[in-house]
């Protein structure tokens, strides 16, 4: 079974997908229906990923933390990260370089908690270049520290 290997610079794509802040803009359908507004995501948090189908194999748990909302994904990676107005679903466009020359590509939602506790998305993860793959995996976030 393949690997996607952590040393293809995840780190910088990977915080988007926790997002936090309060500041949202629109983004997909803008979020979920009610009243409820969810908080702040920040801290630390690890993710996991299940592969539902696709050519990447495992992709490794990570962990990453947070200290204030990311508007865009981190340099050298390009993208938008988009929040609804309920605060409660990231929408993440991503493209980082890897040390391979190649691009890793993250697309997804990722829905959280209205205590930003924990939340689950679906992601399309690719990387072209040497190695080239394409999976959609079932992402699952918690929280491990504030």
């Amino acid at each position: 079974m393949r690997k996607l290997s952590a040393s293809l610079g995840l780190a910088a794509i990977l915080s988007v997908i926790t997002g936090c802040g309060s500041t949202a803009t629109t983004g997909g359908d803008g979020g979920t229906t009610g009243t409820k507004t969810c908080a702040q995501r920040s801290g630390t948090y690890r993710h996991t990923y299940t592969e539902k189908s696709g050519t990447c194999g495992l992709f490794p748990e990570q962990i990453t933390s947070l200290t204030e909302q990311p508007k865009a994904p981190e340099s050298p990676c390009t993208g938008t990260i988009k929040y609804s107005t309920d605060n409660c679903q990231v929408t993440v466009d991503a493209s980082c370089p890897t040390t391979t020359g190649g691009t890793l590509t993250q697309r997804g939602v990722m829905t959280w908690s209205e205590n930003g506790d924990t939340g689950e998305g679906e992601f399309q993860i690719g990387m072209s270049g040497t190695g080239s793959c394409s999976s959609i995996y079932k992402v699952n976030g918690v929280r491990i520290a504030k």
